[in-house]
This record gives structure tokens, sequence and C-alpha cells, in this order.
């Protein structure tokens, strides 16, 4: 299989829909949203669930990285 590797050699998988998490953003502004502790939660819970590829199991929403992350064309590290 193809696909970017971590330091540790696990294959990761690519964040994907920004476009859209961008779009709902939008229309939160747009709209009647109030924030609140659980709006935020819920916001970022779905924001979460938009961008990350439909191969990612449902427990992975919304949980932090167990991996190092890595973004193609950059030399950029992102921390551990």
């Amino acid at each position: 299989g193809g696909g970017l590797r971590s330091a540790r050699g696990n294959y990761l998988l690519d964040t994907v829909n920004h476009g859209r998490a961008f779009e709902y953003l939008l229309e939160l502004l747009n709209g009647d949203f109030t924030l609140s502790q659980k709006n935020v939660v819920d916001t970022l819970l779905r924001l979460h669930s938009i961008i990350k590829p439909s191969g990612c199991r449902e427990f992975e929403i919304g949980a932090f990285r167990l991996c190092d992350v890595v973004i193609g064309g950059t030399t950029y590290i992102p921390p551990s």
C-alpha cells in the first residue's frame, strides 16, 4: 500500500475536506449559532469528523493523535 509513513513506520491517513470544513464554519457564523461549552465541543467533533478520512474508525474522531504527523510538501515537523 502507498501513503506516508510516520517515524515509527506506521501508515498515516491524510486529512481531507478542508473546503467542506470551512463551509461548515461559515454556515455556523451566518446562522444563529450561540457560543456555549457544549456547542464548542460539538462543533470541534463535527469539524474533526469532516476532515478525517472515511477510513477512520468512529472512536478516533475527537481523540488526540497517537502517532507523529507528516505534512507533505514541507520540511516543517509538527510537535510529537
